[in-house]
């Protein structure tokens, strides 16, 4: 990739596109970050990881963090846009949701540096910004 860098710089200015990041000719993810208030008090994050592993077994799996306060919607869309920019291209799943089992729908947003998918809450937007959406 050459020319100069298009994606939106994280915090503090230091995100950066590499060839590394770019998105793979494939056609598939080069990883599924995960980015919840799940905890590790119990299996949720690894149920997570078992379904992707049936699912997509050769797609690496990169836990952004599992430790966001919960429902704390504010801080998870921080940490997501923090993160975001230095992962390679893929899919960022979120899930911070205090209205998690109700109607809320979920979203998938594309931006030039991934997909990123969660519930219809805000929590995405500012991820997608860093992301050059």
């Amino acid at each position: 990739m050459s020319g100069p860098d298009e994606r939106a710089p994280a915090a503090g200015g230091q995100g950066r596109t590499t060839p590394d990041d770019a998105r793979p000719t494939g056609g598939g993810p080069s990883c599924v970050s995960l980015t919840t208030d799940y905890g590790l008090a119990d299996g949720f994050a690894a149920a997570c990881h078992g379904v992707l592993a049936r699912l997509a077994p050769a797609v690496r799996v990169i836990d952004v963090t599992h430790l966001i306060p919960p429902a704390d919607v504010r801080r998870g869309a921080a940490v997501l846009a923090q993160t975001v920019p230095y992962l390679p291209w893929g899919v960022h799943v979120a899930v911070v949701d205090p209205g998690v089992g109700t109607t809320r729908r979920g979203i998938a947003l594309a931006a030039p540096g991934g997909l990123l998918v969660g519930p219809d809450n805000g929590l995405l937007v500012p991820a997608a910004e860093a992301l050059g959406g």
